[in-house]
């Protein structure tokens, strides 16, 4: 997530990457046998997280593959 463009309002570049960290250490517990307490809310939040993610990130391909063959690709 180097990329200062994976942002959006109200959540920096910064607060992306600090979300994922937590996203994906519970994620390893979780896979690695441990049962962690994960709050609704907070799962919720994550989701919401991971879908503007996305959205961002197809986004920015987007435009990157537009720009070098003059083509919007989907």
């Amino acid at each position: 997530m180097a990329s200062s463009e994976i942002r959006w309002q109200k959540f920096s570049n910064k607060k992306v990457c600090e979300t994922l960290d937590k996203l994906v250490s519970m994620r390893n517990e979780i896979a690695h046998g441990r049962q962690p307490s994960v709050r609704k809310l907070t799962a919720i939040k994550w989701k919401g997280c991971v879908e503007r993610l996305a959205d961002r990130v197809d986004t920015i391909v987007a435009t990157h593959v537009a720009s070098r063959t003059g083509t919007d690709p989907w």
